[in-house]
């Protein structure tokens, strides 16, 4: 049976804080599910997202269906493998208004950081994998998306590197004019996070170290170095 996860938790915890920011009117460029108040993006579509929570470990990601829902499958896995747990119609008891983008293909749609954040019950640190009473999650930032907020005539960008994540601002609507004497906003840095007030009132024993796992940046400029390297190769045998 599928449990309210960390990821939804943390969703919950997303949607109260940028409450505030009702204002904006950001467009809505990667598939996924929105808060419909605030257009900020409360799961991503066809990323997985796992955790190992109490020595149980599971995954979940969510998917477009044919006639417009989502669709949450959830695994006893921690990379979405296996024989799922459960597949079903994707209900938001949290978000009771939300809208739901599932136009963009697969090449079209946003890329995504994945950050992990391990709960440890004496210290902010990092966990050790190998043990099973390592207990952490996985959440995602898309990265590398220009989006427009109309309403300040104001663009953002989060990007990431193995380290951090974070938000340029600019003026306009095409990301490329830096706004003047404002610094770009570090959403997580590895280490321990100093905002996890939200934990440490519901699980007041525990801290949370975070850690990028997965930058696409990354990944790309690893694969562009091998490219290089097998063109040289096959150069050098021609």
């Amino acid at each position: 049976q599928l449990q309210v996860t960390m990821s939804t938790f943390a969703a919950f915890i997303i949607a109260l804080i940028t409450f505030a920011y009702a204002d904006v009117a950001f467009d809505e460029e990667c598939n996924g599910v929105y808060d419909a108040t605030t257009d900020v993006q409360l799961y991503p579509i066809d990323i997985c997202e796992g955790e190992r929570i109490k020595g149980i470990e599971q995954s979940e990601i969510y998917t477009c269906g044919d006639d417009g829902e989502v669709i949450i499958t959830s695994y006893f896995s921690t990379d979405c493998t296996g024989n799922s747990d459960l597949e079903t119609i994707a209900y938001f008891p949290f978000d009771t208004d939300v809208t739901i983008k599932c136009e963009l293909s697969s090449a079209d749609d946003c890329q995504y950081a994945i950050v992990r954040s391990y709960l440890d019950d004496n210290s902010c640190s990092k966990g050790n994998l190998s043990r099973a009473d390592t207990q952490y999650y996985d959440s995602t930032e898309p990265v590398n998306r220009c989006r427009y907020n109309s309403n300040k005539d104001e663009s953002t960008k989060i990007e990431c590197n193995n380290t951090a994540v974070w938000e340029t601002y600019y003026s306009g609507n095409d990301c490329s004019t830096l706004q003047s004497g404002v610094d770009p906003e570090v959403i997580i840095s590895n280490g321990c996070d100093e905002d996890y007030s939200h934990l440490s009132d519901l699980y007041p024993d525990r801290e949370a170290y975070v850690e990028v796992i997965y930058c696409p940046n990354n990944s790309n400029i690893i694969s562009a170095f091998i490219g290089l390297i097998i063109g040289s190769f096959v150069m050098i045998l021609y």
